[in-house]
């Protein structure tokens, strides 16, 4: 063995020489501060690991800490830089909203016609043909009743002059009716 030599009576083996890896520093950049000490320190009116959170600070006023006295509206938190989203969630960031549909804006407040209108076209849009199946049996059975009732109608009547002894032709009584049926509803 070539990594193997004898100190006296005891074998002793070589072992290939390990190198240590240097310990990489990880680089990252204070967006609204300046790095000291591995960490950033931010500017005023910013917060966040790397400086990337904007402080809403009513007044721009701070308390000694560098935190908030108080928030504007619409942002909470010791360093108000949480939104407060109305009508939907704040995105991972916790500086921007995510809106339900129809309502937009900063803190989803708004509700804008344009978008009320796409919101409720596109309800149509997609329920519209089922609307339109549950219609279409509703008028045929409409259109059904209103023959039957024009039919007992022409029937009664020319029972009714039948029992008088007056003979009328059936289509008639019906032209005679439709018209007044017409004339009553104008």
């Amino acid at each position: 063995m070539k990594n193997a030599f004898y100190k006296g009576n005891i074998k002793c083996e070589k072992f290939p020489q390990v190198k240590l890896k240097k310990e990489k520093r990880i680089k990252f950049s204070c967006n609204n501060g300046s790095a000291i000490g591995g960490r950033c320190i931010c500017l005023s009116g910013y917060s966040g690991t790397y400086c990337n959170r904007v402080m809403h600070c009513k007044f721009n006023k701070f308390q000694s800490n560098g935190s908030c006295i108080d928030c504007l509206d619409g942002w909470k938190g010791i360093n108000c830089d949480q939104i407060q989203c109305i009508h939907g969630i704040s995105d991972a960031n916790g500086q921007n909203c995510i809106c339900e549909i129809p309502y937009s804006g900063q803190f989803c407040n708004s509700l804008e016609t344009s978008d009320v209108y796409f919101y409720y076209n596109q309800k149509v849009y997609q329920f519209g043909p089922i609307g339109a199946l549950s219609i279409l049996p509703l008028l045929v059975i409409l259109f059904g009743c209103e023959r039957t009732a024009q039919s007992r109608r022409i029937k009664r009547v020319e029972k009714h002059l039948y029992e008088q002894n007056i003979i009328v032709n059936r289509h008639k009584i019906s032209t005679f009716l439709t018209r007044k049926t017409k004339m009553t509803s104008n």
